[in-house]
């Protein structure tokens, strides 16, 4: 829809370069500008379209600067762990020592495919670490989809960053235009001006058609120039200076004031470079655009500063250049790091050629990378060592050695010294090796030839010999191992003593030998160790290839000593000693129930099953104790009438089975602490603790009157009852009062 009566001026936008459109699906062919509220609106609605396209390119930027990062910390780790044993990487992977999870995050959030990818190949790594066992052919698959994802982020990062230049310089210079419209919309002039992106790769060569037809349009553009987020300079073939913006004011230390009108040379100290400036703008005035031109000129401050300048022709509406627009860029900080750098390693060497010792750099495989031989103590020629050759050219005992400080070092994350007397190439040598972790994979060793101290330690290596011949020939197996927790030094007694190889489980936690029941209980006890210098002995549960063995483990404290550093094992297998005492418990205890079986047994009247005379006899001296010491206690004496004739005419079979029919009945009258047992032929004692006589006598009635039922008559009972209260009496004299009273009753049955 057209707006009647508005001032209508059109630009063509094939004048406009398209790479400061930020990514448009399409070019519009015209662009018409009214001078009316509504238009200014959309300008700055497209303005913060683009603040935002800004915002979101960036985002993504540090997100793939972040995955980049990662990816490649992770891609060193890889390479730290194929130079590794298995046992070591089985270790590192179960443990999540190291790991893509804590990464992943921030890859997908850079890239869903690359994550998906590389998250799919270590998840076969870690699912056959659970087997165990190691999944080279996985870590190999792991590594490439690493690498592979590594330049695919790299590629992201360049293209999104290329596009997010672009598009801040589109936007800064939509933000130019839609200033320029707007002043000219308010003012209602006729300003034309279309600026190009001069850091755009596109860029055809050449500025277009900035002209100022009358003063204002001059002052307009001049404050939009002033306004651009780079140093801008505008100037004319004989140099003198027409624009000077802000950002140049800034970077130089001079004014507009003082620029403007003056010439370019001697403004920007092109002195020393005179011929070359003189060359440069001629071919700029010839329409050539020159990409870079550099130079150092002193600040208003008293600062060299060095600069770079992007200079192209601005042309008019007809084709002819009028005047050269130039870019500069303040590239000092980049030049002093150059330089720094440079410096650096300048210094770097200078300090190692410096060093009296020699310097040795190994990198993840262990291949030797970096040799500088200061004294002269490796026979031959130093490119003889370089890779893997070192360990033929060193001896296999010096190669051990180095090998396992290598690996200690790796471990321990610490520093390992350790001191060589051998021969190397024919040579009777010295040496004292030092190993220090350089960054993520390499390794550094520092070897200093002894000179005078080899005797000396000549003698400390023939005592350390003894002393790991006392150890190596110690039945009990000893192990070294370091705070982490992992195996140090394995004495060959392991293998004997524990069925494990001492070789394979050097670089191990000493925790995972446990067997899984006894873990938990290892890992208090580790706790504790690491709090004390002494520890009680204590057993665990050693898992081996034969199956379980006891092992009792004596520690020793010595992470403090500086020759140790270390926490020490004295191990002995006391599984064999564990399963005879075992047998000997069970034997205890089997002998202990028999003899409990016995004791019972001695107590009980084998035909009634109750307490016999003898377990009686103890009851009854106890509850006299009680009785003295203030308690009370009824005792009960039954004895069968005519047992003796009754066995006579009936048998003694019909005997026995009445004792046993009144001991079940005396059993159903007593109380539930009452005792009672067989203390003669035909007589049963009830002792009744804190029973008066009454109580004693309803215990007696009950009894008469079921033993009458069941005999029909046919024999009867005669009973004695005696109450001890808080009274002095010996059994005996219990059991006489008893029989007494018995005798009594029994007399005045007869009456």
């Amino acid at each position: 829809m057209r707006l009647e009566g508005a001032n209508v001026r059109s630009l063509s936008w094939e004048e406009i370069d398209p790479s400061t459109l930020a990514g448009a699906g399409e070019i519009v062919t015209q662009v018409r500008v009214w001078h009316r509220p509504w238009f200014l609106s959309v300008l700055f609605f497209l303005c913060l379209i683009s603040l935002g396209a800004v915002t979101f390119f960036n985002r993504r930027v540090v997100d793939y600067g972040v995955a980049t990062s990662y990816l490649d910390s992770f891609s060193r780790e890889l390479g730290t762990l194929e130079g590794l044993e298995s046992s070591l990487q089985l270790d590192l992977i179960l443990q999540e020592r190291m790991g893509f999870q804590e990464w992943e995050h921030q890859i997908r959030r850079a890239d869903p495919a690359v994550a998906f990818s590389i998250g799919n190949e270590w998840t076969a790594v870690r699912r056959a670490a659970l087997i165990p066992e190691v999944n080279g052919e996985g870590l190999r698959a792991t590594d490439k989809a690493v690498k592979s994802g590594l330049k695919r982020l790299q590629l992201g990062e360049r293209q999104t960053a290329q596009a997010l230049g672009s598009l801040i310089i589109g936007s800064g210079i939509l933000i130019v235009i839609s200033l320029i419209l707007a002043i000219g919309a308010i003012r209602r002039g006729g300003t034309t001006l279309v600026v190009q992106s001069l850091g755009s790769q596109e860029y055809g060569g050449s500025l277009k058609d900035i002209s100022a037809r009358t003063p204002f349009d001059s002052e307009t553009i001049t404050k939009a120039v002033n306004n651009i987020p780079a140093a801008f300079v505008e100037f004319e073939s004989d140099g003198r200076i027409l624009r000077w913006n802000h950002q140049m004011r800034v970077m130089t230390g001079i004014s507009a004031e003082k620029a403007v009108g003056k010439n370019i040379i001697s403004v920007l100290s092109w002195g020393e470079t005179t011929e070359v400036a003189m060359s440069t703008i001629r071919r700029v005035f010839s329409g050539e655009r020159i990409e870079s031109l550099e130079w150092t000129m002193p600040h208003s401050l008293g600062e060299d500063l060095c600069l770079t300048a992007v200079i192209s022709p601005v042309v008019d509406s007809e084709g002819s250049v009028r005047s050269a627009a130039a870019v500069v860029r303040d590239i000092t900080s980049e030049k002093f790091s150059r330089e720094l750098m440079v410096a650096n390693d300048i210094a770097r060497l200078a300090i190692i050629k410096a060093l009296p010792d020699t310097l040795l750099r190994f990198d993840s495989k262990l291949n030797l990378t970096e040799i500088h031989d200061n004294s002269q103590i490796l026979p031959g020629k130093a490119a003889d060592y370089r890779g893997a050759a070192w360990k033929e050219k060193l001896g296999a005992d010096l190669t051990d050695r180095v090998l396992q400080g290598a690996k200690e070092a790796r471990l321990t994350q610490r520093p390992i010294a350790f001191d060589f007397l051998g021969e190397v190439g024919g040579q009777e040598v010295a040496l004292g090796f030092r190993f220090a972790v350089a960054g993520p994979t390499d390794l550094l060793a520092v070897v200093r030839d002894l000179g005078d101290r080899a005797r000396v330690r000549e003698a400390e290596n023939r005592s350390e010999a003894r002393f790991r011949s006392l150890i190596e020939g110690s039945a009990d197996a000893i192990v070294m191992v370091s705070r982490d927790g992992l195996i140090l030094y394995a004495s060959p007694a392991v293998k004997s003593a524990l069925g494990l190889d001492p070789v394979a489980v050097v670089g191990q936690n000493w925790i995972a030998l446990v067997h899984k029941d006894d873990r938990m209980g290892a890992e208090r006890e580790w706790e504790e160790i690491l709090g004390s210098r002494d520890h009680e002995p204590f057993n665990v549960q050693i898992v081996s290839a034969t199956g379980p063995r006891t092992a009792e483990i004596s520690v020793r404290n010595l992470l403090t000593d500086p020759g140790v550093e270390a926490v020490i094992f004295n191990i002995r297998d006391v599984s064999e000693r564990r399963r005879l005492e075992s047998e000997l418990t069970e034997r205890l205890a089997e002998l202990e129930e028999k003899n409990a079986i016995l004791r019972e047994a001695a107590q009980r009247d084998p035909l009634t099953g109750s307490y016999n005379y003898q377990a009686l006899q103890g009851y009854l001296e106890a509850i006299c104790e009680y009785a003295e010491d203030g308690g009370s206690f009824s005792a009960v004496l039954i004895d069968i009438d005519g047992f003796k004739e009754y066995n006579a005419q009936y048998g003694f079979a019909a005997g026995d089975e009445l004792i046993v029919q009144l001991a079940g009945i005396v059993e159903g009258a007593c109380r539930e602490d009452d005792i009672f047992g067989r203390s003669g032929a035909e007589e049963f004692l009830v002792i009744l603790p804190e029973a008066d006589a009454r109580a004693a006598e309803l215990v007696v009635c009950r009894i008469e009157d079921r033993f009458a039922d069941l005999t029909e008559q046919k024999v009867g009972l005669t009973s004695g009852v005696v109450t001890i209260d808080s009274e002095k009496v010996r059994p005996l004299e219990v059991f006489e009062r008893l029989m007494a009273k018995v005798e009594e009753n029994s007399l005045y049955r007869a009456a």
